[in-house]
């Protein structure tokens, strides 16, 4: 099947990239890097208590298990290879590690209070069943962080789709070149809405899910820090007032409700916080 292959080629791809430099900047607070990936990180903090459990999935640097240990957290990095994370745990910089596959994750029902995964879903095959094996395994919930899926966060945009549909169901493809877009691993970038894991959410009767929208400005080289504060500073104003989509979306479902001091901080982060009502049936 395609998502054994798929899971092949990327474990090939990691093991491939494990670079000691790359690692180094990673870990380098002075970095670039390490300051983009501040910017995700961020989003974390609302959840982060003292000694809270957490996996992180699809974390072959373990650079998401450093930061939450760092926090206070006690973290867990999993992935397809853990070339690299076995030098990171051996720096003590994450609790543990394993080699995991997010369609068969090994740990029992509730293992954890968080399930973490950052940058990572898009490279799924199959990325409902990686959803619902996170939620499986987390005790309060899941946060994935992601790149938006901009053709649903506008209804403009659907709007132009279904009058171009109309016409030819390949006319939009020729005027939107990235509509379906891979990346030289193989694997097609799956975008994330909010509306998509608050349908799964209601499904399964769960109380809560949330989502904040932030914008990273990474390029395809890196400028300035001045240039890219100012540039993200210009694009946050444009997607406040809904001209603009925002570049990635930190959306979390809820297994239970979170408590009123999580909710504060998360409003304080820019979340948005749905409740979700009771199935009247169940």
């Amino acid at each position: 099947m395609y998502n054994t292959e798929s899971y092949r080629k990327h474990q090939e791809f990691i093991d491939s990239k494990s670079d000691e430099t790359y690692i180094k900047e990673l870990y380098n607070h002075n970095s670039p890097i390490h300051h983009y990936n501040q910017l995700f990180f961020e989003f974390l903090n609302p959840f982060v208590e003292p000694a809270s459990a957490w996996l992180t999935v699809g974390d072959s640097t373990g650079i998401d298990a450093a930061y939450l240990k760092k926090q206070g957290g006690v973290a867990t990095a999993s992935d397809l290879s853990t070339k690299t994370l076995e030098r990171v745990f051996a720096q003590q910089l994450i609790d543990g590690f394993s080699v995991q596959n997010v369609e068969q994750l090994s740990y029992p029902n509730n293992s954890f209070d968080y399930v973490c995964c950052k940058e990572a879903y898009h490279h799924f095959p199959r990325p409902a069943i990686g959803f619902y094996e996170m939620l499986r395994v987390a005790r309060k919930g899941v946060v994935i962080i992601e790149p938006s899926d901009i053709n649903l966060a506008y209804p403009v945009l659907l709007f132009v789709r279904n009058i171009l549909d109309r016409i030819s169901p390949k006319l939009l493809r020729k005027i939107w070149k990235n509509q379906y877009s891979y990346e030289i691993v193989g694997n097609f970038v799956y975008k994330i809405s909010f509306r998509e894991f608050e349908k799964m959410a209601a499904a399964l009767d769960l109380p809560c899910v949330a989502y904040a929208g932030f914008n990273t400005m990474m390029g395809a080289r890196w400028d300035a820090q001045f240039v890219q504060k100012l540039k993200r500073f210009f694009v946050d104003m444009l997607c406040k007032i809904s001209l603009l989509p925002y570049q990635h979306l930190s959306l979390v479902v809820f297994k239970e409700k979170p408590s009123e001091t999580t909710r504060k901080k998360m409003q304080q982060m820019g979340y948005k916080i749905y409740d979700l009502p009771k199935n009247p049936y169940n």
